[in-house]
C-alpha cells in the first residue's frame, strides 16, 4: 500500500507534464511559411486564442518584402519612363532634321525665284528676309507683298534692336536719326537696286549713313538664321 502510494505522485506528475506540453503545442504558432515576392501578403495583428502575435523577426521580414517589391516596381517604372523619353527624343531629333531640310529647300527655292526675276540684290534681300522670318516664325505672318510691314515687325524684336544699336555706335550715329529710317528702308532700296548681284552687296555709295546702319542690321540679323543669305558691304 505504501509502495503504491509512493508511486502515485510520480504518475500524477508525469500526467501533468504531458498535459502541459500538449497545451503548449496546441497554442504555439506554426512555423512561418516561406516568403514569396509574388504572393500577396496578409498580416493580421489581432490576437486570438488560435493565432498569437507574429514575432518581431517575421514582421521585419514582411517589411523587407514590401520594400523589395517597392524597389523593383520603382525600377520598372523608371526603366519604362527612360525608354519612352528616349523614343520621344529620337523622334524630336528626326522631326528637327526634317524641318531643317524643308526650311533650306524652301529658302533655296525663294532665292532661285529672286534670281529669275533679276532681283538678287539689296531689294530682293529685304524681301527674302521677310519671307525667311515668316518661315522661321520669327514674326507673325504677313503677306509677302507687304515687305515693309514685315520689316517693321522684325525691327521690334530684341535681336534686331541690339544689332541696330551696335551699328549706331560703330558708325558714330545718333539713334534718333537712324530709327525713323526703318519704316522707309524698303522704298529707299527700290530705285537703287537693278539686276542680280553675284553676292548681295550693300553699297555705301547708294545709301545714306543712316540707311546703311538699318540695312546692315537687317542683313546681320538674317546671317544668324538657318540658311541666311551671303552678303557684303562695299
Amino acid at each position: 500500500m505504501s509502495h503504491t502510494s509512493s508511486l502515485l505522485p510520480a504518475v500524477v506528475q508525469d500526467l501533468g507534464d504531458a498535459n502541459f506540453k500538449s497545451d503548449i503545442c496546441a497554442h504555439a504558432p506554426e512555423a512561418a511559411p516561406p516568403l514569396d515576392l509574388d504572393t500577396p501578403l496578409t498580416i493580421s495583428t489581432t490576437q486570438t486564442q488560435s493565432q498569437p502575435y507574429f514575432s518581431f523577426q517575421y514582421l521585419q521580414e514582411c517589411e523587407n518584402i514590401w520594400f523589395e517589391r517597392y524597389r523593383k516596381r520603382t525600377a520598372e517604372i523608371e526603366s519604362e519612363w527612360c525608354a519612352r523619353w528616349d523614343e520621344l527624343n529620337r523622334k524630336r531629333i528626326e522631326d528637327s532634321a526634317d524641318t531643317r531640310r524643308l526650311t533650306i529647300m524652301a529658302l533655296h527655292e525663294k532665292t532661285e525665284t529672286i534670281k529669275l526675276l533679276s532681283n538678287y540684290n539689296i531689294r530682293g534681300a529685304l524681301e527674302h528676309i521677310v519671307y525667311h522670318a515668316n518661315l522661321l516664325k520669327k514674326i507673325d505672318h504677313c503677306f509677302a507683298r507687304v515687305v515693309q510691314n514685315g520689316l517693321n515687325k522684325i525691327a521690334k524684336t530684341p535681336e534686331f534692336v541690339a544689332l541696330l544699336n551696335q551699328e549706331v555706335l560703330e558708325r558714330r550715329l545718333e539713334t534718333k536719326d537712324v530709327t525713323p529710317c526703318i519704316r522707309m528702308v524698303y522704298d529707299a532700296c527700290i530705285m537703287k537696286a537693278d539686276g542680280n548681284d553675284y553676292v548681295i552687296t550693300l553699297r555705301k555709295a547708294d545709301h545714306t549713313a543712316t540707311h546703311l546702319a538699318v540695312l546692315a542690321a537687317f542683313l546681320k540679323l538674317q546671317s544668324g538664321w538657318l540658311g541666311g543669305l551671303e552678303w557684303r558691304e562695299a
